[in-house]
């Protein structure tokens, strides 16, 4: 049996497989048991255990020691419980060990590439700002030469309601490309998170 649950501050353990919030009793006494692992790679708690006896009920696994792999990632943690066969010697235990930390470098090496990833499309931004100036400089002079021939022709009292609509819908029109491409660079920009 392997099964991997997320605690995120804050909120209630969370299994992540298969997905689903456990009970507000379940949850609180499995973050009781998840805190023994706190500062540590791997704890062991023996079949015979009270710790171990709640985490199998609460997780309906059966009869064995049980670990706790802890995988810290940014701001949350990932534990994995992993039930033994009949239980979990040293060579075990130091075999969970190493790849505790396997799976560590793993999630850090993975939060660098999306660090990595994210300043890049910064770096971008700002070299695309240029061109950005010139696809928003576009709508703005047409909006504002739109603005000043209607304020000419209201002051030769010229403006009809056909002409007047005409203005506005290309001033609008205008508007609405102006905030295509303003959406277009905040959606760029914006930091990518995606679910393990």
């Amino acid at each position: 049996m392997v099964q991997i649950i997320q605690l995120r501050p804050g909120e209630a353990p969370r299994l992540l497989s298969p997905r689903s919030l456990l009970s507000s009793q379940s949850a609180e006494a499995l973050g009781r048991v998840l805190a023994l692992g706190e500062g540590r790679n791997v704890t062991v708690l023996p079949a015979t255990g009270e710790d171990c006896a709640v985490i199998r009920a609460t997780l309906a696994a059966e009869e064995g020691d049980i670990a706790l792999v802890t995988l810290p990632y940014a701001a949350e943690r990932f534990y994995l419980v992993c039930r033994g066969r009949p239980s979990f010697g040293l060579r075990e235990q130091g075999l969970m060990e190493r790849f505790s930390l396997l799976l560590q470098q793993a999630l850090v090496l993975h939060e660098d590439q999306e660090r990595m990833v994210h300043a890049e499309k910064l770096s971008a931004l700002g070299q695309m700002s240029v061109s950005l100036v010139h696809e928003l400089r576009q709508p703005l002079n047409t909006i504002s030469i739109a603005a000043q021939n209607v304020s000419m022709l209201m002051e030769r009292n010229a403006v009809t309601p056909e002409l007047l609509k005409e203005k506005v819908e290309r001033i609008l029109k205008q508007v609405e490309r102006a905030c295509k491409v303003m959406d277009r660079m905040r959606r760029f920009g914006r930091r990518t998170s995606g679910e393990l």
